[in-house]
């Protein structure tokens, strides 16, 4: 018998309530595929036994030299993100629970222990504060234990934006969370809401490190560097005038507009989205694509008399490199980048089981009013504790207490920027030693770039049309795409088996980097699963014989179509020796 691995990795299909959406990448009837022979060769392929793979090699052996030739093609023109870009004051990927404890320290649901344990989670070059918010609101019910938090970027503009929030969360109230919920996700704000703003911002400035720490009771330590290099932007946004009725008024509502791509393409992936949405949906979200507000009621921008002034900042490639003062003659412009959208950043399935309307912008801002109430009573139960540090990731390790140990470290696409083996080889003597189930997780957005175009979704007619057939006997995709106005090239991703690719890419990292010797370098020989596997002293856990323990691989499409997943995100999981493995 001969089957593609991927083949048995795909998302299983359900019909009934929102929660079952949330089934992921599983392995369908066969107990255990990793019981199979796999081909060494291409590796997605797998075999009942090896003579069933002998008798097959005559018919694989071209597949199979074309895909070992495409990783060494790939290594050759590989080339790395450049990281200059906007602030990433929303993130263009949404949020994850980091610690997932009930599928991984407290599987065992009468694990008390567990549950009352306290956990340290690491976020190098996190932009937003969505994951750590994620993680505190997705907490068992039953967990009685603290979190502590490291929070690290290079982008003092993003971490002043940062801790500007959690300065308010800290001392927040339920009356509050509200107003801390439209500064964070709106353009447009009230005359309260701009108050608070302004005072906040009035308080940050007057402090130093010490004394910000001893305002939030100890819960946030900032260190001293960062705190001065923030303080540069808060005196920034503290100047600028944001009544719309003044005469030296910023314009953001202008630069806003200018900064969406104006070609046809941009416009016609605008139109492809808001079709590809529920019915319901789609007049929240043309709104908010034309004004940029999100309140706790769908408002209109004319009685709002206020403009956001934290969504302003550095124009792309203007330094930002953690240590360096804010230059005087820096523009504050509006610099959201036009791909990331706020009600983007949580998963669509949260904000409709929180509160389940026909506006998406009211949604999103009931379900972060909840996140911000959650967090705050976590640290008002000291149950949490913050750190920030600005810095490259590579010079973190200094600036972290001796001997630091975390449960979880989510390094975000670093790997998209920097390579494989410096991500791991830096973040590694990080991660616990003592926690079995410690993971550090690294995500990639950019991956199929310089593959071919089949790579993100197939070019071949038929294989399209079998995609969409598959679609059409899948009845809660059908469920799903029946509220939607129109069809997107989107449901192709539901069932499209490209993880291929991904081995293939992967591969090609591993040549791409050579001072980290594997099985076949001398030989020319692209490298092997288990090449891939040991890359460093962390094991890199085998999506293809099951599931990731943390964050899934990779997300149901449609089930999240205000989300928009592009099905191409995927998140790997690294792990001791020692650690839990599939």
């Amino acid at each position: 018998m001969t089957v593609s691995i991927y083949n048995h990795i795909e998302r299983r299909r359900t019909t009934n309530t929102t929660h079952s959406y949330r089934s992921e990448f599983l392995t369908d009837s066969l107990e255990s595929i990793s019981e199979y022979w796999k081909c060494c060769g291409c590796l997605s392929i797998m075999y009942c036994n090896d003579t069933c793979q002998k008798l097959h090699w005559e018919s694989h052996k071209r597949d199979c030299v074309k895909w070992k030739k495409k990783a060494k093609k790939l290594a050759s023109i590989l080339l790395l993100s450049s990281t200059q870009d906007y602030p990433f004051y929303f993130s263009n990927s949404f949020a994850n629970d980091l610690l997932n404890l009930e599928s991984n320290e407290m599987k065992d649901k009468n694990d008390l222990e567990s549950a009352q344990q306290d956990y340290s989670i690491l976020l190098p070059a996190c932009g937003d504060l969505r994951q750590m918010i994620q993680t505190v609101y997705s907490l068992p019910v039953n967990f009685t234990g603290s979190l502590k938090f490291v929070l690290n970027d290079i982008d003092p503009f993003v971490m002043a934006r940062n801790v500007l929030l959690l300065y308010m969360i800290s001392s927040s109230t339920e009356v509050i969370a509200p107003k801390i919920a439209s500064i964070w996700l709106s353009l447009h704000l009230s005359e309260e809401e701009y108050t608070l703003l302004r005072a906040s911002l009035h308080r940050l400035i007057e402090m130093d490190a010490t004394r910000f720490k001893e305002s939030t009771s100890d819960v946030v330590d900032v260190s001293a560097h960062s705190y001065n290099a923030m303080r540069e932007v808060w005196m920034r946004w503290g100047k600028l005038q944001c009544h719309k009725g003044s005469k030296d008024c910023i314009k953001l509502e202008e630069e806003r507009q200018n900064m969406v791509p104006q070609d046809e393409e941009s416009r016609s992936s605008v139109k492809s989205y808001v079709g590809q949405v529920p019915r319901r949906h789609a007049a929240s979200i043309d709104k908010w694509f034309s004004d940029g507000v999100i309140m706790a009621k769908e408002t209109q921008k004319d009685i709002l008399p206020y403009y956001n002034c934290t969504f302003t900042g550095r124009k792309v490639g203007q330094s930002f490199f953690a240590g360096t003062k804010i230059p005087s003659d820096i523009t504050f412009n509006y610099c959201v980048n036009d791909d990331c959208v706020p009600f983007q950043m949580w998963d669509y399935l949260d904000m409709i089981k929180n509160e389940d309307c026909d506006s998406v912008t009211e949604m999103c801002h009931a379900f972060t009013t909840k996140c911000v109430t959650i967090t705050t009573n976590m640290i008002k139960q000291r149950r949490m504790k913050l750190g920030i540090n600005i810095s490259d990731f590579l010079r973190l390790q200094p600036l972290l207490p001796r001997n630091a140990q975390f449960d979880r470290i989510f390094a975000s696409n670093l790997i998209d920027y920097h390579k494989i083996s410096v991500v791991l080889e830096t973040l590694e003597p990080l991660l616990s030693n003592d926690n079995p189930h410690a993971v550090l997780l690294t995500e990639t957005i950019n991956w199929y770039g310089c593959l071919e175009k089949d790579a993100d979704l197939p070019t071949d007619p038929h294989t399209r049309y079998e995609l969409l057939l598959r679609n059409r006997r899948d009845s809660l995709v059908q469920s799903i795409l029946a509220d939607a106005r129109g069809n997107t090239v989107s449901i192709m991703r539901e069932f499209y088996n490209n993880m291929i690719y991904f081995v293939t890419y992967l591969r090609a990292r591993r040549i791409h980097e050579p001072e980290v010797p594997y099985s076949g370098q001398l030989r020319r020989k692209p490298p092997t699963w288990l090449d891939l596997r040991n890359w460093s002293k962390l094991n890199l856990r085998d999506f293809r014989s099951g599931r990731n323990k943390v964050v899934p691989l990779c997300r149901r499409v449609n089930a999240r179509t205000v989300s928009r997943c592009r099905g191409s995100n995927r998140i790997l999981e690294w792990y001791r020796e020692d650690g839990t493995p599939l």
